[in-house]
């Protein structure tokens, strides 16, 4: 018999009232924690977010609009993710929110 730990989920705080049955971390967690522990915020992202431990992290427009203005940011956590095993698993196309990626650890299915 297998037993499978509830995800932990990575991704914006507008999410969590759809998901709080969850374990939810807001990305506001780790960016914040990256930019306020370092001059180079890039640096400090990974350790942030591995201390954060997601299983499942949620990319949208929202967070794309943040690494557009932040470009070592963004390529801190695909690296990040990259080394942590993290794949694309779906894409949801949402009216309201517009597009959200779901990335999961490799190894998950």
């Amino acid at each position: 018999m297998s037993i499978r730990c509830p995800a932990r989920i990575l991704g914006a705080h507008t999410f969590w009232l759809g998901l709080d049955d969850f374990e939810y971390q807001s990305w506001f967690v780790p960016l914040t924690q990256a930019l306020i522990e370092s001059d180079n915020p890039a640096d400090s992202l990974p350790p942030a977010l591995t201390a954060v431990d997601p299983t499942v992290i949620l990319i949208d427009n929202g967070l794309l609009e943040i690494w557009a203005e932040n470009p070592e940011m963004e390529q801190a956590v695909s690296d990040w993710m990259a080394d942590e095993g993290f794949v694309l698993k779906g894409v949801v196309e949402n009216e309201s929110y517009g597009r959200i990626e779901i990335w999961g650890m490799r190894n998950e299915k």
